[in-house]
């Protein structure tokens, strides 16, 4: 005996689906869940305040390139001034590496799925970031907007991992080492 699926059940499974769907097609990229197959998430492992995915802290441009697995790009193209950003090819939104006078000072990450060794990264809840790194980690306001916070953790010395929040889920993050680290406004 076969039992026929009432058709209200079926229009409510079908609203529900099309709610999510939109709900997934309304968030901004960088709110949506990671892409499996990514080489930033699949390859590269977790961020932590010395690196990310074979590019070190102290790296020059050409180390860095040589390092990491995808081709990276700079804004100020084949410029290099004292401060420069670059980035994966065409993911300028995704990651980003400060270099300092020729060398690697920070890793910038506005994606989620990209780790720190603790399991922090966007998308985690202040409380989340708070619990990993325990009494290294404080609470300041942001520089620019006093709903949204920042949470600064000493690693150890002269190096921090800086998480930017909404004032309940983070939003960035960067790991490197001091001043750099420490640059609200990246190179400007």
């Amino acid at each position: 005996m076969t039992s026929a699926i009432p058709p209200y059940v079926l229009v409510l499974f079908a609203v529900a689906v099309a709610a999510c769907s939109q709900e997934q097609a309304d968030q901004p990229p960088s709110e949506m869940p990671a892409m499996a197959n990514d080489p930033l998430i699949e390859d590269c492992g977790t961020v932590t305040d010395a690196g990310f995915c074979r590019v070190w802290i102290g790296m020059t441009l050409a180390e860095a390139k040589a390092a990491f697995p995808l081709q990276l790009e700079s804004f100020s193209g084949d410029q290099e001034p004292s401060c420069f950003m670059v980035f994966p090819e065409g993911r300028s939104k995704d990651l980003t590496f400060m270099l300092v006078d020729g060398k690697v000072a920070r890793v910038d990450v506005f994606m989620p799925g990209i780790a720190t060794d603790k399991g922090s990264q966007v998308g985690s809840s202040e409380e989340e970031i708070l619990e990993s790194y325990g009494y290294r980690a404080k609470v300041f306001p942001n520089k620019y907007d006093d709903s949204k916070h920042d949470i600064v953790v000493d690693t150890r010395f002269h190096y921090q991992m800086i998480f930017e929040s909404d004032g309940s889920k983070i939003l960035n993050y960067r790991a490197g080492v001091l001043p750099p680290v420490g640059y609200v406004e990246g190179c400007s």
